[in-house]
């Protein structure tokens, strides 16, 4: 039997901003969402591609899509970004809040911070914990530990008109038409999950 065809849309119909070639004597800018392969892709730029890039610090900023196009590297002529699966995004979160020295030193005059212990079955109870007290809050954001507030963090990063979108500022139900138009006028989407085909990807262009 045949396949009708005619009406697939394939990527480059879609997206035609993602095959065009990239300048490397251009500015880029590339959004630095939290736990989302950030400082890897920074090295990369700077290290290896040598390209003029805003911001070129490895531990950020981290701003919202919005802020970093209109005031922070505004003169950039391409916007790139890197994306997480949103679980995985959730869960390194929580790991970096609870372990890392920096988050061990920023959430330590919260005492309610869930950090039992340090086996499996610790974390599978205290990422639990942590995610009850976000569902409570309801649409509360004083109380974020002082680390992340996780709810809709990356879609908050392409929508928001704050700078930067840790505590929950500006609220939880990002707009997804918003979201899906700011994702599409990306010159360049990483993936975490397939990060070397990102690379494959970015060389090529």
């Amino acid at each position: 039997a045949s396949v009708n065809t005619s009406s697939t849309q394939y990527a480059h119909e879609v997206y035609p901003k993602r095959i065009t070639q990239l300048d490397p004597s251009d500015n880029f800018s590339f959004v630095h969402i939290s736990k989302c392969a950030g400082s890897t892709w920074i090295r990369l730029f700077n290290s290896i591609l040598k390209l003029s890039i805003c911001p070129e610090q490895e531990n950020g900023p981290e701003l919202s899509v919005f802020y970093q196009r209109n005031k922070h590297c505004k003169d950039a002529d391409y916007t790139l970004i890197s994306l997480r699966s949103p679980r995985h995004h959730v869960w390194s979160q929580f790991t970096m809040c609870k372990y890392s020295a920096w988050g061990v030193n920023i959430t330590r005059d919260y005492k309610d911070f869930p950090r039992s212990g340090a086996e499996s079955e610790d974390d599978e109870a205290d990422f639990d914990t942590w995610l009850d007290h976000f569902v409570s809050m309801g649409d509360e954001t004083n109380n974020h530990y002082n680390c992340y507030h996780p709810a809709n963090f990356q879609t908050r990063v392409l929508t928001s008109s704050n700078h930067w979108v840790k505590s929950g500022i500006g609220g939880f139900n990002a707009n997804m038409t918003l979201a899906k138009k700011t994702y599409e006028d990306l010159d360049f989407v990483a993936l975490v999950e397939f990060v070397h085909e990102s690379q494959c990807m970015l060389y090529y262009r």
